[in-house]
């Protein structure tokens, strides 16, 4: 049984189940009154990231503006978590498989997917698309919203027969005008040609993307191949476009004619909106049903479904307040360290403060030794010896409990960095045979170190 790698907030967040430039996917779990729990997908911004004020505004953005769509084919948004120098959006869990592996699976298995699945798919991510161009704010005020990154990594299939769009990651929004780096954002082979070119985009460009997707799902070929991003963006700008039917039979020249329309290198030439193109590409090619694309999934994708599924069994029954036995390597969100780690450094600070404490106790004590005579008398203090030592470096190292001399004789001073001589008149020492022998005197080392930077022997240890 799993159990939670990190708490943020309320949330128990567990395995990861994808990673991006920006950031790492997770299951997670929030528990509320009456055994209320429920399972979440979490994007979680990379730590690096988390620390980049102006990533961090970007993750924002990303947030608000997801916030303000919401449609059936546009995976939601929940909730976003600041707290401990972590950013997460919680989104709600769809079960299912990206287009993008599915294509993989379909060509992997010599497979094609037919026209009416193709259709399906793809009207209802120009739903989703549409829904988010025509996004307002609490005011009512458009938002502008253009995705910018429509691509088969960005459109979910869900184990209920339904097409979603998700991570606007890289979208156009007010919410956003200064919040973007230079450069392009998204994936050149999916990117409408304005776009490439730096131009001004709006929702023709994600018309664009949608197209792509659309030539690409119906041949099961890539339409735009280069080496480099460069090579790329050329034949997108120049390269002779065919129609999916000159690749591959079954294919209507209504259907055909939608796919090149929303192929037009000139932006005003496309549909005008991503609804006027679902609606032509339901009339083209009357789209599968939900029980179709299930089976269509299934067929492509149950044994990573089944396992998925298990997973996400194990995350609702897993403890989400205990820490996993591999979080002394893992750090959690609110210790850089981790529980485990935390409870190790806490249990050798307390034994490294007991034994200082207790070596101090036996500095302070009278030495044992030369507290009294032969008789068992006490007498006065023994006078300390002064050595003629050279002053310690404070880079110097003390010897080691092997170097110690043997009783009754000086130690050897170790070679020590930047030293000064300094002598004075030792004083006399009472003689050895006073000191009593059944006991072992406390010479490791054999000489303390006064303020003024002298070895002093102990008396005991001569």
């Amino acid at each position: 049984m799993p159990w939670a790698v990190a708490t943020v907030g309320r949330y128990a967040i567990f395995d990861a189940i994808g990673s991006g430039g920006m950031a790492t996917v997770h299951l997670a779990r929030v528990a509320g009154p009456a055994e209320f729990s429920r399972v979440f997908a979490v994007k979680r911004l990379h730590p690096e990231i988390a620390r980049d004020p102006e990533l961090r505004t970007m993750f924002a953005a990303e947030a608000r503006t997801m916030a303000r769509i919401r449609h059936a084919n546009v995976v939601s948004i929940v909730d976003v978590v600041s707290a401990d120098g972590e950013l997460l959006i919680v989104m709600e869990y769809i079960p299912g498989e990206s287009l993008s592996r599915l294509q993989r699976s379909a060509r992997a298995a010599g497979k094609r997917t037919t026209p009416s699945i193709a259709s399906a798919l793809v009207a209802e991510v120009l739903r989703g698309l549409h829904a988010a161009h025509d996004a307002v704010d609490e005011k009512g005020e458009p938002l502008g919203v253009v995705h910018r990154d429509v691509s088969p990594q960005n459109i979910l299939v869900g184990t209920d027969g339904t097409a979603r769009v998700f991570d606007f990651g890289v979208a156009k929004s007010r919410f956003r005008q200064q919040a973007s780096r230079g450069g392009w954002k998204g994936k050149p082979c999916y990117m409408a040609p304005e776009q490439l070119r730096g131009e001004s985009v709006g929702p023709t460009a994600d018309v664009w993307g949608a197209a792509v997707v659309l030539w690409e799902t119906l041949t099961g070929c890539r339409l735009f191949q280069g080496n480099t991003d460069y090579d790329v963006s050329v034949k997108v700008l120049d390269k002779l476009i065919d129609p999916p039917g000159r690749i591959v039979g079954g294919i209507s020249d209504e259907l055909d004619a939608v796919v090149m329309r929303g192929l037009e290198r000139d932006a005003e030439a496309r549909f005008a909106t991503a609804l006027d193109m679902a609606v032509a590409l339901e009339q083209a090619c009357p789209p599968a049903s939900v029980d179709s694309v299930r089976a269509f999934l299934e067929e492509l994708s149950g044994e990573a479904l089944i396992e998925r599924a298990r997973r996400v069994r194990e995350v609702e029954q897993g403890d989400p307040t205990l820490p996993h036995a591999s979080l002394a390597e893992a750090p959690s969100a609110t210790s850089p360290w981790g529980p485990a780690k935390v409870l190790i450094a806490t249990a050798l600070l307390a034994l490294a403060l007991a034994i200082v404490m207790l070596l101090a106790a036996r500095e302070d004590s009278p030495t044992a030794p030369g507290a009294s005579g032969a008789s068992g008398s006490p007498t006065k203090s023994t006078p300390q010896v002064v050595v003629t030592k050279p002053i310690l470096d404070e880079s110097a190292s003390l010897p080691s409990a092997s170097s110690a001399a043997p009783e009754g004789s000086v130690p050897e001073t170790p070679p020590l960095s930047r030293a000064r001589p300094r002598t004075t008149t030792p004083t006399t020492t009472p003689p050895a045979a006073i000191r009593p022998r059944e006991e072992t005197p406390r010479c490791d080392p054999p000489y303390v170190v006064d303020s003024d930077g002298i070895q002093r022997m102990k008396p005991e240890c001569l």
